[in-house]
């Protein structure tokens, strides 16, 4: 009795580690589709701005305004694409040295690439 007891708790074990892994592959999966769509509205904003140069360059338009608007909305963009790199590092259960960006493990004091001191 006790074996087939050992057999059925194994098997509860692998499929709740199983269950486990899905969850977080499918959460990884979501937030690299959110990364990937807040670089491509990076990549819009940049050609945004550089339309805009062109154009007041070309035509001697004073848009520096429209620019300024888009440089603003350039540095929101790349505080989400920065949050949603460490929601996917978080959830992958590593850690990104600041410095250099190299993957480091979860209780390390220091960088092994770069040796920053990490918090």
């Amino acid at each position: 009795m006790k074996f087939w007891e050992d057999v059925s708790k194994t098997a509860t074990d692998a499929a709740n580690y199983t269950v486990k892994k899905a969850g977080e592959f499918t959460n990884v999966a979501k937030l690299r589709y959110r990364l990937h769509i807040a670089e491509t509205k990076l990549a819009c904003t940049y050609e945004g701005i550089g339309r805009l140069y062109y154009s007041a360059v070309m035509d001697g338009d004073e848009t520096m305004e429209a620019i300024s608007d888009l440089m603003a909305d350039v540095a929101e963009i790349n505080a989400e694409v920065e949050d949603i790199k460490a929601k996917i590092e978080e959830t992958k259960n590593k850690r990104v040295c600041p410095k250099c960006g190299a993957e480091i493990a979860p209780g390390s004091t220091y960088c092994n690439k770069c040796g920053e001191k990490l918090e």
